[in-house]
């Protein structure tokens, strides 16, 4: 995977997490996977049990990095797109309205394969993006206003007090140990009147009937508890129910609006069976990816973690009626 400038782009990666000067929806994989170069891997990257995982010693995040990850998160983009109905939620157009000699500023926290940026970046040309992930993983043809940063959330972010009009933040919670720090960064960077947009997956799933999932799902509720247990004991806790909470904390923001949507685990509720299709595939891929983090880590065996990804994948594939729900939380800053 080079990290190339293509002709014509003014702008460009940048590793130190500083810019240089100023694909489709309807596919699940149509955005450009990376080719990872040998050469680059010692770089970039640590190489386990053949899979690809990010070298930033200090980051919580356990997943890996490489193509099935990328296919994973691409997958997502697009399962939200349609159960959302919007890449945003909020008043993003009027935020990002032309100002005469003001240049807008968005910033895609932990931007993966950087769809959102890319898709978003198309519709707003007058306003530069910039997508920061601890990872180089996006595609090598930005438009001309997008820009892709390395950095690590845990570190302060290199923005200057009140130059930034959009923070958007989805599916980080792996990533990060202290939100409310992140927040009061968040709050730092912001113009008043900026928007702040928020996007969690729950940390388990439930019934649609409100049944006992313990009950109807015990293996799913096993790996639940096994790995929301190990994870918190690496710092990572719950987000998506706290994070209005957090908001309102800052005393910074103002207009706190909160959105569920609730996703079918499998092709089970016929207005959303393809939404349900991809979120049970990702959970395919989330949970061998789990299976390696348990084992490196010493808390399960290769047999136990065997045992527990593959009764939970059974009740995923058998079993109706289980739901994982999403929150968006957006707000201004005063």
């Amino acid at each position: 995977m080079a990290i190339e400038r293509p002709r014509g782009h003014r702008g460009t990666w940048n590793a130190s997490g500083n810019a240089s000067s100023d694909e489709g929806i309807h596919s699940d994989t149509s955005s450009e996977l990376v080719e990872i170069q040998s050469y680059e891997i010692p770089r970039y990257f640590d190489e386990r049990d053949g899979r690809l995982f990010h070298s930033h010693g200090h980051s919580p995040y356990p997943l890996p990095v490489d193509a099935h990850e990328q296919h994973r998160q691409n997958r997502q983009h697009v399962l939200l797109y349609s159960v959302v109905g919007a890449h945003f939620l909020g008043p993003v157009e009027y935020v990002l309205r032309p100002v005469d000699g003001l240049r807008r500023q968005v910033v895609d926290l932990g931007t993966g394969t950087g769809r959102w940026v890319m898709d978003v970046a198309d519709r707003f040309p007058h306003v530069r993006f910039s997508g920061i992930d601890i990872v180089p993983i996006q595609t090598r043809h930005p438009h001309p206003n997008v820009w892709f940063e390395m950095h690590d959330l845990a570190q302060p972010l290199g923005y200057a007090p009140r130059s930034v009009d959009l923070i958007h933040a989805r599916d980080i919670h792996l990533a990060v140990r202290d939100f409310p720090r992140l927040l009061n960064q968040v709050v730092r960077a912001l113009r008043p009147g900026g928007l702040y947009i928020s996007g969690e997956w729950f940390d388990s799933p439930n019934m649609v009937d409100d049944s006992c999932l313990s009950v109807r799902a015990p293996h799913t509720t096993r790996f639940y508890d096994t790995i929301n247990g190990h994870l918190r004991q690496n710092g990572i806790g719950s987000v998506a129910a706290s994070m209005p909470e957090w908001l309102r904390r800052t005393g910074a923001f103002v207009d706190i609006q909160i959105k569920d949507f609730y996703v079918p685990i499998g092709p089970w509720d016929a207005n959303l069976v393809r939404a349900g299709e991809r979120l049970q595939d990702n959970l395919h891929v989330f949970a061998a990816s789990m299976r390696l983090w348990l084992v490196e880590k010493g808390y399960c065996s290769d047999l136990a973690a065997g045992s527990l990804v593959d009764d939970f994948l059974l009740e995923v594939n058998n079993i109706q009626g289980m739901e994982l729900k999403y929150r968006i939380v957006y707000a201004r800053k005063a």
